[in-house]
């Protein structure tokens, strides 16, 4: 549950009540009489009219703030495409797709779409050759759906010191493309105790060769240990939630600008 730069929708807040806002550790939100410590509790009340079943317009220094226990989210305009769920994981019960799924919910409570990728293993391996029209199909449908997306977002884990090869092989097949050239992407490691930077610092290498549009607020690390996951697949560690839906929002309010902009 999280707040970025648009209207609240707050169908279940009661009319004039006020509800804790809490501003996450390294922030650096702003009120309009002055700063959050990070981890602060902020009081905002609603106001009366158009609460219920409408709109509450926070104040744009507010971004990447959660209201407390309450069914309220929302995010910058969505896109105008899902956002892309890339896992580079394939194996059952994978931590990182726990990351994706719940990025996928906290969206979903933003009103935003998501779009999860599910063709890595069927990638053929990357061949130049091959990297022409027609594309190979399972080629064809990825590129189509990173052109359809708003943004992109991977979770990955490391293997070997490295990324998994198959998900360099996904990026591979990207090159001869311009679908992902300007799109707004970021990542999410949840790998514990501060693994996986070397996958990570490949991957920023790799994408910006791609030409992609690397959104820092959303390129994170959010350690995610097994037994945080819970019984639906999902994290449920709070502060961690938390972190996700913060990377989301900042993925999804990168979309819109450029959306913006490209209709400008």
């Amino acid at each position: 549950m999280f707040v970025g730069l648009a209207n609240v929708r707050v169908p279940t807040l009661q009319v004039g009540a006020t509800y804790d806002v809490i501003a996450p550790p390294g922030s650096n939100a702003r009120v309009l009489y002055g700063q959050i410590p990070p981890g602060s509790v902020l009081a905002v009340p609603l106001p009366a009219a158009g609460a219920v079943g409408g709109h509450h317009r926070l104040p744009r220094h507010l971004p990447g703030l959660t209201i407390a226990g309450r069914s309220v989210a929302a995010m910058a305009p969505a896109p105008a495409g899902p956002v892309l769920l890339i896992c580079g994981s394939l194996r059952a019960g994978s931590t990182n797709a726990a990351v994706l799924r719940t990025a996928a919910d906290l969206a979903a409570a933003g009103s935003v779409a998501t779009d999860w990728y599910d063709g890595l293993a069927g990638l053929p391996a990357f061949d130049p050759d091959d990297d022409h029209d027609p594309l190979p199909a399972p080629v064809a449908d990825l590129r189509a759906r990173i052109a359809g997306a708003g943004a992109v977002l991977v979770c990955t884990p490391e293997y070997a010191g490295d990324m998994p090869g198959s998900l360099k092989n996904l990026l591979d097949w990207t090159v001869g493309g311009v679908e992902i050239e300007g799109k707004p992407t970021g990542w999410i490691n949840a790998s514990a105790l501060g693994g996986a930077v070397g996958t990570h610092a490949a991957l920023r290498t790799v994408l910006t060769y791609t030409g992609a549009a690397v959104v820092e607020a959303a390129a994170v690390a959010v350690p995610v240990v097994r037994q945080a996951v819970g019984d639906d697949g999902r994290v449920a560690d709070p502060a961690s939630r938390t972190a996700i839906g913060a990377a989301v929002a900042a993925l999804v309010a990168a979309a819109a600008e450029a959306q913006a902009g490209a209709t400008a």
